[in-house]
């Protein structure tokens, strides 16, 4: 991939504090973003301009998660509570609560319309999508969990914790399949790759590790960034997965091998983020890959494949 390949389209200004999570809308013509600021922003990626505050929040955003094949979004704040607004109609449906502790990252089991979602206080919950009746709730790590991703067959669901391990469910039963020390710090970002052979973890040691699905054993280990990898996002039908850290920058890696194709970031000279990356979204509609982070803005490149 030649850097000629990889281009700035736009940066979205108008936040005005860190950004933590990004959501596409399922045409990818929209975009939400949302963080420490007091509510969530619905972007036109049409027009590449600000549309309107979604939804006013009363504390940071850790989460964002669309619901797939509907207008609703989740969002999950750091004290607790999980919304759940039509972003057609900008109307709040549910207001979901947790025991106590925020909410770092959700996920949706579609086969089973239910949302699940992960805190501060070591549980996971999980709710019906049909009438928000709360299901399940059962304790994964006596510490913080921090990232959770659902394998693309949808049957299992990884929950990343502050501890270093990596707790694997049946997404049917919710039961333990198997748990997993990955990391010698806290997950911070999970992803299964396209074809659902592997799991990718990356954590605060810098470290991304590489899983293979049949029976969670490490393939492989290797040092991708000089911090805390926050997330981690594959291309489907590219063969190739994006991180983004708290070093500033954005890697583009090919999937067999860990190769390195590209580094993002201002020292590379792209006009790149200039303090941590937090978020990645990879929008198949227009294939570019849109970041955001604590410089308060959103960044979209094109990508040429």
């Amino acid at each position: 991939m030649e850097t000629s390949n990889i281009t700035l389209a736009n940066t979205l200004p108008g936040h005005q504090n860190p950004i933590y999570s990004l959501a596409l809308a399922g045409d990818g013509k929209r975009l939400f973003s949302a963080g420490n600021d007091k509510g969530i922003v619905e972007w036109d990626l049409t027009t590449g301009t600000f549309k309107r505050i979604l939804c006013a929040v009363s504390s940071s955003v850790y989460a964002l998660c669309p619901i797939p094949g509907t207008s609703l979004l989740a969002a999950g704040l750091r004290e607790g509570h999980i919304l759940v607004i039509d972003s057609d109609r900008q109307l709040l449906v549910a207001k979901l609560n947790m025991d106590k502790g925020a909410v770092f990252a959700m996920s949706v089991v579609e086969e089973k319309q239910e949302l699940i979602a992960i805190s501060e206080n070591g549980n996971a919950y999980v709710w019906s999508l049909k009438n928000y009746e709360l299901l399940f709730k059962f304790a994964v790590r006596p510490v913080a969990l921090r990232a959770v991703a659902i394998s693309p067959n949808g049957k299992q669901i990884a929950i990343g914790a502050k501890d270093g391990v990596v707790a694997i469910y049946d997404s049917l039963t919710y039961q333990l399949i198997t748990s997993v020390l990955v990391h010698e710090g806290m997950v911070a970002a999970l992803s299964f790759s396209s074809d659902g052979l592997k799991l990718l973890s990356g954590a605060k040691d810098a470290t991304l590790k590489t899983l293979s699905t049949q029976d969670y054993s490490l393939e492989n280990s290797f040092v991708p960034h000089m911090y805390t990898i926050y997330s981690i996002t594959p291309m489907p039908d590219t063969g190739i997965y994006a991180t983004a850290s708290r070093d500033k920058s954005i890697k583009l890696w090919n999937v067999d091998g860990n190769a390195l194709l590209k580094t993002i970031s201002l020292e590379k000279g792209y006009e790149a983020h200039r303090l941590s990356v937090n978020a990645l979204i990879w929008n198949a509609t227009t294939n570019q890959l849109i970041s955001a982070g604590d410089d308060k803005l959103i960044k979209i490149w094109n990508l040429k494949i």
